[in-house]
């Protein structure tokens, strides 16, 4: 599934506060969004008082990894497997939370992982296609591109290990599949 462009403030709440007010920026307008307030009744950009809920006929809508991070899913089919996996979590949830938590925090990483590699590609061809003339002669491009490709390993790396994390966890779990 993808998400349509127009929603993607929405979806990651991207607000800012200007003033009193709180601004969201959709489609080239900007829109007061209703947040919380503090005591001297300004907005509070962090804390907005909307819910957006978004429906699919799809049995399994398959999401990136960024988007999974920034949305909850609930599906509402009902399979042996699918049950089977969510009593699985409320047990482990129950019987040892840490290692539930410890799932859930693999998981975000590595949606902001997949995120913030997107991101850095999508910088890469932004630079090479704003840039003029040769880009090999363009040192601020060679510069940027080195630290883009130093960044990128690194987070590589993180991927590496929150996988491997993850597997872990998913072995620790079947433990508890019995119950």
């Amino acid at each position: 599934e993808s998400l349509d462009a127009l929603l993607e403030p929405v979806v990651r709440k991207s607000i800012v506060a200007k003033g009193r007010k709180a601004l969201m920026s959709l489609a080239g307008h900007d829109v007061e969004v209703l947040c919380a307030t503090d005591e001297a009744g300004a907005a509070l950009a962090a804390e907005p008082l909307y819910r957006i809920y978004l429906t699919t006929r799809l049995p399994n809508p398959r999401l990136s990894a960024g988007l999974q991070t920034q949305v909850a899913v609930v599906d509402f089919t009902v399979t042996a497997v699918g049950l089977e996996e969510q009593l699985l979590a409320e047990a482990v949830a129950h019987e040892c939370v840490e290692l539930e938590q410890r799932r859930v925090e693999v998981r975000r990483q590595l949606g902001d992982v997949q995120a913030r590699l997107g991101g850095l590609q999508d910088a890469i061809l932004t630079m090479l296609a704003s840039a003029e003339g040769d880009i090999l002669e363009t040192d601020a491009l060679v510069v940027a591109m080195e630290a883009t490709r130093s960044s990128e390993a690194e987070l590589l790396a993180k991927k590496k290990a929150a996988e491997r994390t993850a597997d872990e966890v998913a072995g620790a779990r079947e433990l508890y599949r019995p119950i």
